[in-house]
């Protein structure tokens, strides 16, 4: 979307290893789960974790992808929150694995 703040770096958390439980990780989610978001760019770093949590997080910091119209933001927010309680019955893939650090 050529949003240069969006930029991030995703780092590997190897959940067969354990790194989930590692102090720094723990530190940025209390669950012991991916995703995880660390936002740098805020005078005191922003610790967001749980997918919905961050997709509605960038949504509002940046401006985007969450429609303003109140209905418009309604049926966009039901289908966030039905992709959140389904994920674990269709698989989550990709973000088991990965942080994000911006």
């Amino acid at each position: 979307m050529g949003i240069k703040e969006a930029e991030y770096d995703a780092h590997l958390i190897r959940i067969t290893e354990g790194d989930q439980f590692e102090p720094e990780f723990v530190e940025a989610n209390p669950n012991f789960k991916t995703p995880v978001l660390i936002d740098h760019s805020t005078t005191k770093p922003t610790r967001v974790f749980e997918s919905g949590s961050i997709l509605l997080y960038l949504a509002e910091k940046f401006g985007a992808l969450l429609p303003k119209e109140p209905s418009k933001k309604a049926e966009c927010l039901s289908w966030l929150f039905w992709q959140i309680g389904s994920a674990p019955y269709f698989g989550s893939g990709f973000g088991v694995y990965f942080s994000i650090d911006t």
